[in-house]
C-alpha cells in the first residue's frame, strides 16, 4: 500500500511506491531507495510530497505492481515525446517574427506554452479530436494550434482565470469542423449562401461534441460563440456586447488575427500590420481594451500608431518592416526626425496610445470619428490636436449643449477608463489638464457671447 509523505518526513531507507514526474520528465522511478541524493533531487525540483511503501512492505511484494507501472511509464514517456514533437513541428509552421513579433523570444514563455500543450493533450478526448482534425484538414489544425498559442498568451496577459481550461478551449474551438467536408473547408471559389450556412454549422457541431464528451460548460460556450461580435453581426445567435464574455472577446480577436495572417491554399497571408488595421477599423465588432493588450503583447503596431517608448517619449509609427514589424521607423512627436528602433532593443514600444488613421465612413459617423480622435488626443496629452477635434465636435451646439454633450461626457469617459485600468496616472493627469483648458476656452466663449448680447 502507498503512504503519502512530505519531504520533511522522509527517512533513509524509505522506498518510492510510484514514479515521480515533473513537467513530463521522469525524476525518480518507483522502487527507488530514498537517500540523500534522492532527497536533494526532489528538493531541487520543488517536489513537496511523494508516495512511499508502508512499513513492513518489501520491494519483492510490489515487484509485479512496479513492472506494470514501469510499462505504463514507458508508454507515458513516449506519449510525452510524441506530443512535444507535435508541439515544435506545429510551432515551426505557425510562428515567425512577422506574425508574433518577439514575444516568443522569451524562453520562459515558450516552455510554459510547451508544458501547457502537453498538459492539455493528456486528455484523450481532446488529443483524439485534435489528431482527427489534423488528419482531416491540416489548415484547420494549424489554425487551432495558432489560436491556442495566441489565446493562451493574451489570456495570461489580461489575467483570465483557469487558464489551462481556456487554453484547451482554444485548441478545440473549431472542432465542429470535423463534421464539415474537406472539400468545403478548402473550397477556393467564393462560397455560396448554402456553403456558408453549412460552414457556420461547425459552431453547433462543436457544442454537440462537447456535450458528448462531458466537458465543462466553457468548452460549449467557446465552440458555439467564438464567431459572435460585439455589434450583433456574428453567429450563430447574433449576441451583442452585454451578452459576450471576456473569453469570447479574446477568442474573437485571436481567431480573426490567425485566420487573416495564416496562409491558405487559395490565398497568401495578410500582413500582421494590415490585419491589426482591419481589427482596429472594425472597432464596433472587437473589444478595444483586449485588442490593445493584444497589440502590445505582439509589439506590432500599424503605421500611424501613436505609441509610448520605453524611454518615456511618444512617437508616431511611420514605416513598418514586414519581416521585423517590432522594429518600425518612428517619428518623435513634436519633431521631424525619424529613427528606427535599435537592433539590441534597448528602446522598445511597451504602450499603444491610439491609432491616428480613421477609415472614411458615412457622414453620419463623422461625429463619432471626431469624438474618438478628441478623447485619444486628450489622453495622449496632444492638446493642440484635441482642441481641433473639440472645435469640430461643438460646431452648431449651444454653450449649454457643449457643456452637457462634450465636457460632462469627457469627464465620465476619463473616469470610466481610469476605473477599468485603461489609463495610467500620467495619462489621467494629462486628460484632466486638457479638460481644464477646454473649460477656460468655454469661459472666454461665454464672455464674448454675453458681450454681443448687450
Amino acid at each position: 500500500m502507498a503512504l503519502v509523505k512530505e519531504l520533511g518526513d522522509l527517512v533513509k531507507g524509505d522506498i518510492l511506491y510510484s514514479d515521480v514526474y515533473k513537467n513530463g520528465t521522469l525524476l525518480l522511478s518507483g522502487g527507488t531507495l530514498i537517500n540523500r541524493t534522492a532527497i536533494e533531487k526532489l528538493i531541487n525540483w520543488n517536489i513537496s510530497t511523494v508516495e512511499v511503501l508502508e512499513a513492513g512492505e518489501s520491494i519483492q511484494t510490489n515487484q509485479d505492481t512496479w513492472e506494470v507501472k514501469k510499462k505504463t511509464s514507458i508508454l507515458y514517456s513516449k506519449g510525452i515525446l510524441s506530443t512535444k514533437k507535435l508541439f515544435y513541428d506545429s510551432l515551426i509552421y505557425v510562428v515567425n517574427e512577422s506574425r508574433y513579433g518577439y514575444v516568443l523570444h522569451d524562453n520562459d514563455k515558450l516552455m510554459w506554452l510547451e508544458n501547457l500543450f502537453i498538459h492539455v493533450m493528456e486528455d484523450d478526448r481532446i488529443s483524439n479530436a485534435v489528431f482527427n482534425l489534423k488528419k482531416l484538414d491540416s489548415y484547420s489544425y494549424y489554425h487551432s494550434f495558432d489560436v491556442f498559442l495566441l489565446g493562451s498568451l493574451l489570456a495570461n496577459e489580461v489575467g483570465i482565470r483557469e487558464l489551462d481550461i481556456f487554453a484547451a478551449c482554444c485548441l478545440v474551438h473549431d472542432i465542429g469542423k470535423l463534421q464539415i467536408s474537406k472539400e468545403l473547408l478548402n473550397k477556393e471559389e467564393k462560397l455560396t449562401k448554402s456553403d456558408f450556412d453549412i460552414l457556420k454549422s461547425h459552431t453547433m457541431e462543436g457544442v454537440t461534441w462537447t456535450k458528448k464528451n462531458k466537458l465543462p460548460k466553457i468548452f460549449e460556450t467557446i465552440c458555439k460563440s467564438h464567431h459572435e461580435r460585439l455589434d450583433g453581426s456574428g453567429y450563430p445567435n447574433g449576441l451583442t456586447d452585454k451578452d459576450i464574455s471576456k473569453e469570447i472577446r479574446i477568442m474573437g480577436i485571436v481567431d480573426s488575427y490567425s485566420a487573416l495572417t495564416l496562409k491558405r491554399s487559395y490565398r497568401e497571408p495578410i500582413l500582421a500590420t494590415k490585419a491589426i488595421e482591419l481589427l482596429l477599423n472594425k472597432k464596433k465588432k472587437y473589444d478595444l481594451m483586449y485588442l490593445i493588450s493584444f497589440i502590445e503583447l505582439l509589439n506590432i503596431y500599424p503605421p500611424d500608431s501613436i505609441v509610448k517608448l520605453s524611454n518615456g517619449k511618444k512617437a508616431r509609427v511611420k514605416v513598418v518592416n514586414d519581416q521585423q514589424p517590432y522594429r518600425p521607423t518612428l517619428q518623435e512627436l513634436g519633431s521631424s526626425v525619424t529613427f528606427e528602433l535599435p537592433t539590441n532593443l534597448s528602446v522598445t514600444i511597451p504602450k499603444f496610445i491610439r491609432w491616428d488613421h480613421v477609415e472614411q465612413e458615412a457622414a453620419g459617423s463623422k461625429r463619432e470619428q471626431y469624438w474618438n480622435l478628441y478623447i485619444n488626443n486628450l489622453i495622449a496629452g496632444d492638446w493642440e490636436r484635441a482642441f481641433e477635434n473639440y472645435k469640430n465636435l461643438i460646431d452648431g451646439l449651444t454653450v449649454e449643449n457643449v457643456f452637457i454633450d462634450v465636457v460632462v461626457k469627457t469627464i465620465k469617459e476619463i473616469d470610466l477608463r481610469w476605473d477599468t485600468g485603461q489609463l495610467s496616472v500620467g495619462e489621467e493627469h494629462d486628460a484632466l489638464l486638457g479638460i481644464q483648458q477646454i473649460l477656460q476656452h468655454m469661459h472666454k466663449e461665454q464672455a464674448m457671447y454675453t458681450d454681443t448680447q448687450r
